[in-house]
């Protein structure tokens, strides 16, 4: 039935949207925070997982992200992930999601 379909890929696309925003959110405010790094409130982290997910490279910090510090390893690797998980391997993560649930 097209509108059971419609409705399964409503809720799973709403659903893998707001667990990884939510995931990369929280990841990258404690990644930054544990960094002692100023600027790294909870807007900032959530405004860089959603700009990281979207592919747009927007920042709300001043100076750029913080790769000099020893635990910028961590932040980039959610960064990157963000940025795979979101539009760029989308297609395929829809896919492998959609066979498991049949």
């Amino acid at each position: 039935d097209e509108r059971a379909a419609l409705e399964t890929i409503l809720v799973v696309v709403a659903s893998y949207w707001i667990i990884l925003i939510t995931f990369g959110w929280l990841g990258l405010w404690l990644s930054l925070s544990g960094c002692g790094y100023s600027d790294a409130g909870a807007w900032s982290a959530l405004f860089l997982s959603v700009s990281a997910f979207h592919n747009c490279g927007l920042l709300t910090f001043a100076s750029g992200l913080p790769l000099s510090q020893s635990c910028a390893s961590m932040t980039l690797v959610i960064i990157m992930l963000l940025i795979l998980c979101g539009n760029t391997c989308f297609p395929m993560f829809l896919r492998c999601i959609l066979q498991v649930i049949r």
